[in-house]
């Protein structure tokens, strides 16, 4: 099975040439840069267990820390970060479009058991391995990672598992009458999948604060509130965070000049560029790419 690795973010993504509804990703947060993945969201539920070490998730602006042997549920379109907790940490996700849930169950009781998940499920949840229904979440996701893709009937049995997976689901949901998030927070949480579609999108451009506020219809001071509660970190931050992340990557896979890589990722000034660069890996430019040509050159080599 191919695997490919996302050049933003190293994230190892197993492509299915099956019509599987869901995509397979493995996460080997040391080689993440700085050892985390920056904030994202998905239209699709995601799922992680963790193979291996520790890991800090940051979904709209709880913390949550997941063990070895554990995992945790993020809903659809849920603005989340992850940074490891512990070195050496590995983790394996799925993310799943409940899209696939309302076909097959749309003539039994689709609003019963898909509705709470869609709509009443919390941002997060944990999912531990000391409880029967958590157990079975856990088992099924690493069914699904084990089994072999050219196996006779691989979808029939991902569809197996996927169905097995949301029945545990339903049974931990913790139901809230009256179901839905309040309006203020619904409304935060999609202005700023809004801006950090337009961070990503417009990066290498000269953006200010204004616009990244623009994009979402809100005020700069709405802007720096939304990311101070479901990021962490100001809009300046994550813009350079993202910025300073592709230059990573331009420096490692490419012969490009220091100086033609500052301008392509959005900075106009080497210095500052170089200064934090330094403050973000620990080396100057031109020393990380030396740290990444030697690391490609011993892992060319014959053991």
């Amino acid at each position: 099975m191919p695997r490919i690795v996302d050049t933003e973010i190293m994230e190892e993504h197993i492509e299915s040439t099956y019509m599987v509804p869901f995509a397979e990703f493995v996460d080997r947060f040391d080689t993440f840069r700085d050892g985390s993945f920056p904030s994202h969201w998905h239209h699709g539920m995601e799922i992680h267990l963790i193979l291996k070490g520790r890991a800090r998730f940051l979904v709209n602006g709880i913390a949550y820390t997941v063990k070895e042997g554990t995992g945790i549920y993020i809903a659809s379109r849920a603005i989340h970060s992850m940074k490891k907790a512990d070195n050496g940490t590995i983790s394996y996700n799925i993310v799943v479009d409940p899209q696939i849930f309302i076909y097959f169950l749309r003539n039994i009781q689709c609003t019963k058991y898909i509705a709470p998940l869609i709509q009443e499920l919390p941002d997060a949840l944990l999912i531990e391995n000391s409880n029967e229904e958590g157990n079975r979440v856990l088992s099924a996701l690493a069914s699904i990672r084990d089994i072999d893709k050219d196996e006779e009937a691989y979808e029939l049995f991902v569809l197996e598992k996927l169905i097995c997976l949301w029945r545990s689901l339903y049974l931990i949901v913790p139901h809230r009458p009256g179901g839905r998030q309040s309006r203020g927070k619904m409304l935060r949480e999609k202005r700023m999948r809004i801006m950090v579609e337009f961070i990503r999108k417009h990066f290498n451009e000269p953006i200010s604060i204004r616009q990244i506020a623009e994009a979402a219809n809100v005020s700069k001071s709405e802007c720096y509130r939304c990311f101070s509660l479901l990021s962490e970190v100001p809009p300046s931050e994550y813009l350079n965070k993202i910025r300073l992340l592709h230059a990573a990557q331009l420096l490692a896979n490419t012969n490009h000049s220091i100086i033609t890589i500052c301008y392509q990722v959005g900075f106009n000034d080497t210095s500052y560029f170089a200064k934090m660069f330094k403050r973000e890996y620990g080396l100057s430019p031109r020393s990380y790419r030396n740290k990444e040509l030697m690391a490609h050159c011993l892992s060319l080599d014959p053991v």
